[in-house]
């Protein structure tokens, strides 16, 4: 008999979790890329009344659901919010999270957020999850269910360029450290796809010891107000590092397709690492460059690293790349960019460097219409500016003010010459 309560009371207690309220653990969903010490407990929408039909509107399901969520997460267990195959309209933006609440699906093409025309504001977007709100005074000992950091996986954003409001899709605001995201798509938004390092509860913002990958941005931003990705840093602390990023695709960028910069005057982000990096500029109207690194009001940025990269059609009037900075101290310094420059409607700029130090390019290609290569004047830029084209760069189009001519060099066997 007391065999029998007990399987009863299991069986029970495995129907509510399933179908019921309550938290789901991460192992019965598929998909879901858990961190080794602890699975994360499972919100799933649909539990909470979202129809997931692409008609409805599940806003108030959705927000329930993340509730229940924060809930639990601020009772010390990491918790996630699960989207399920299907098509889920989102029309009222969703309360900023303070705890790490992380977010899964099963896919980019099965798991997909419909942002209403009406939507205005961020789709998912954390206050303040770094390292001393997540794990308390002790980040030295190995990981228990108190710490974790957000995680995203296999889901994909959908707008709707028509709108007249500003949507972003993943906005990290304040500080947040341990991020990590993969196979995320983000379509026709009006806003930023990514966007870290905003100042809105505290005094200091950055991202810092996160990860990136397999990331696809299509016809998003817009040309003034929003880059696609935007890597910033705000206030009085720390700044954006160690961050690395494999696989990033922008394509038609409304405005600037990666923008790395600091808006604080005591330091710009650093130790940046990007692999696989490709910005198409074609289709996204023209307005803005597809690269830009530096600040042209505060401090610059150091220590980036671009591999693999590919930047292309960069839009005329505006580079392919380009660096600024508001004074020679602050210049962007120590950059490699690994890769090509080019595309059949590349009708802008390469590379423009408008202040800069120690800057490094092995390029394989350098196509562009306007001209390949310019470099300002020796009052913003200091050397060495490396400029590797495998035996091409005579054939590279160049403006290069006479007071920076020595600074900028090519490689010869066994030794640099002047560019």
């Amino acid at each position: 008999m007391r065999s029998i309560r007990l399987a009863v009371a299991l069986l029970l207690e495995l129907s509510c979790s399933a179908f019921g309220q309550g938290p789901q653990q991460a192992a019965s969903v598929p998909g879901i890329l858990g961190q080794a010490s602890y699975d994360p407990d499972i919100f799933n929408v649909r539990s909470f009344g979202a129809a997931g039909d692409g008609q409805t509107d599940d806003s108030a399901a959705i927000a329930s659901a993340a509730a229940a969520a924060v809930a639990n997460a601020q009772r010390g267990q990491p918790s996630a919010l699960y989207f399920p195959a299907g098509a889920y309209r989102l029309v009222t933006a969703l309360p900023t999270w303070t705890v790490p609440i992380s977010v899964f699906g099963d896919g980019q093409e099965r798991s997909v957020i419909r942002v209403d025309p009406a939507f205005s504001g961020d789709v998912f977007s954390w206050s303040d999850v770094w390292g001393a709100t997540n794990y308390g005074a002790d980040t030295i000992s190995p990981l228990t269910t108190q710490k974790a950091g957000v995680e995203v996986k296999g889901i994909r954003i959908t707008g709707n360029r028509t709108s007249a409001n500003v949507q972003n899709a993943f906005v990290f605001y304040d500080r947040a450290d341990q991020i990590f995201m993969q196979d995320v798509d983000v379509f026709d938004l009006t806003g930023r796809a990514l966007y870290s390092g905003v100042l809105r509860r505290t005094t200091q913002s950055y991202m810092r010891e996160s990860r990136f990958n397999s990331l696809r941005f299509v016809r998003c931003g817009s040309a003034g107000a929003a880059a696609v990705v935007d890597f910033d840093s705000q206030g009085n602390g720390d700044t954006t590092n160690e961050i690395s990023i494999d696989g990033l695709d922008i394509v038609a960028p409304g405005g600037v397709g990666l923008l790395l910069h600091s808006s604080s005057s005591r330091t710009g982000v650093r130790q940046m690492k990007f692999a696989r990096l490709h910005v198409d500029g074609q289709g996204g109207g023209g307005a803005a460059g597809l690269v830009h690194v530096g600040d042209a009001a505060f401090a610059g940025n150091n220590n980036i690293d671009f591999v693999q990269t590919e930047l292309i059609n960069p839009p005329a009037g505006f580079a392919a790349i380009s660096f600024s900075a508001h004074s020679a101290a602050t210049a962007p310094y120590q950059i490699r960019l690994q890769g090509r420059i080019g595309g059949e409607a590349a009708d802008g700029k390469g590379i423009v460097i408008d202040a800069g130090r120690i800057l490094s390019f092995d390029l394989t290609e350098l196509h562009t219409r306007d001209v390949n290569v310019t470099v300002a004047s020796s009052k913003m830029v200091r050397g060495p500016i490396v400029l590797d084209g495998h035996g091409q760069e005579a054939s590279w189009t160049r403006s290069i003010d006479p007071s920076s001519a020595a600074a900028v060099e090519r490689p010869v066997p066994h030794a640099l010459q002047q560019f």
